[in-house]
């Protein structure tokens, strides 16, 4: 129970029809361990309001190391993390998920706009997307194992989100949550740029062309993300673009609005939900969560690597972030984008 409306509705849908329903809440340790923070104030007054009992589970140590050094590591490197992606399968649905299990829970609820579903033909859980097209939340879960989709449960994988705030208003729970953000949940009121820096050095280093020709200075590899335009400050009559992030040089790669396009990259470690595919696949690709879903093949290369080519040019393709495949509402899997093959003028 974060303390939001979502977790607030899926505990009270719970209720309604189980007799032992638990509330958690979960401290990532970015507002300590005191009970301070407004989101538990909220689950505590929700939990009251429902009558469920509500734990405290400081994870802190857990978070930081699977979701926030992951997170900083990535973009020191020079890629876009997806910290969601990142703390589902480690966090909500690894360390949550076990110390419940240990506690004698028969499953472990949230509330995600997704649903689960099993499959007899192939005997595995299969994650669909949820009902509302503009919710669905299946892409920041593809990474779920078979064991975690097992115990998991979606109370609103059905619903729209107007029907979770009627919901929440006929059950008296409207006044009692946080209002949603849309940050990620460890920065506080800190955006990405302000919390690495909390982290990390800053290097400035130099602004290039395709060609390697100098076109300025940066302020530090982790401000940029591929597709990015504003805040380049470099006076140009055309609007320069990031299409790419040189690591090892320190060097961030600037081009034209075309240069951002391509049609394949390399997905790697990737978690199959359906059957692993032993030969190429139709599917439709997201390569983040606002993408909407192209067709693209998937030729396996390994279990957990496969090339990715999109049938159309598909834009900003970002190392870092994850590519999930669907058939229909079906998630079939996901990984992490290693690298990308973008087009040349010549194409």
């Amino acid at each position: 129970m974060s303390g939001g409306v979502d977790s607030a509705v899926a505990a009270a849908l719970l209720k309604e029809h189980y007799d032992a329903v638990t509330g958690v809440h979960m401290l990532t340790g970015v507002f300590g361990a005191d009970g301070s923070a407004p989101s538990i104030q909220n689950a505590s007054r929700v939990a009251e309001a429902l009558g469920v009992p509500l734990l405290i589970w400081d994870l802190s140590t857990e978070f930081k190391r699977e979701v926030i050094d992951y997170f900083v590591g990535s973009y020191a490197g020079g890629k876009t993390p997806n910290p969601c992606v990142a703390c589902n399968p480690a966090i909500k649905f690894g360390a949550m998920l076990q110390r419940a299990l240990h506690m004698g829970a028969d499953a472990f609820a949230t509330g995600h706009y997704a649903r689960v579903q099993f499959d007899a033909a192939s005997a595995r859980h299969l994650l669909l997307k949820g009902r509302d097209s503009g919710k669905d939340q299946s892409y920041f879960l593809s990474r779920l194992t078979q064991e975690q989709l097992r115990k998991a449960v979606f109370p609103l994988g059905n619903f729209l989100k107007s029907e979770v705030r009627s919901m929440a208003r006929e059950r008296g729970l409207a006044d009692l949550v946080t209002p949603e953000s849309q940050e990620f949940c460890f920065m506080g009121e800190k955006n990405y740029k302000e919390f690495m820096e909390t982290s990390i050095d800053p290097r400035p280093g130099e602004f290039a062309d395709l060609q390697g020709h100098p076109l300025g200075r940066h302020k530090g590899i982790h401000r940029y993300t591929i597709g990015q335009r504003r805040g380049l400050n470099l006076p140009s009559t055309e609007p320069y673009y990031v299409v790419d992030i040189d690591s090892a040089t320190n060097r961030v790669i600037l081009g034209r609005k075309n240069d951002l396009l391509g049609r394949e990259m390399i997905v790697s470690d990737i978690n199959w939900i359906a059957p692993a595919p032993q030969k190429p696949i139709n599917v439709l690709a997201r390569i983040r969560f606002r993408h909407k879903e192209a067709p693209a093949t998937v030729t396996p290369l390994a279990e957990t690597v496969a090339r990715v080519i999109f049938h159309d040019d598909a834009r900003a393709i970002t190392p870092g972030q994850a590519a999930v495949f669907y058939d229909g509402p079906v998630t079939l899997g996901g990984g992490w984008i290693e690298t990308v093959i973008r087009k040349t003028h010549e194409d």
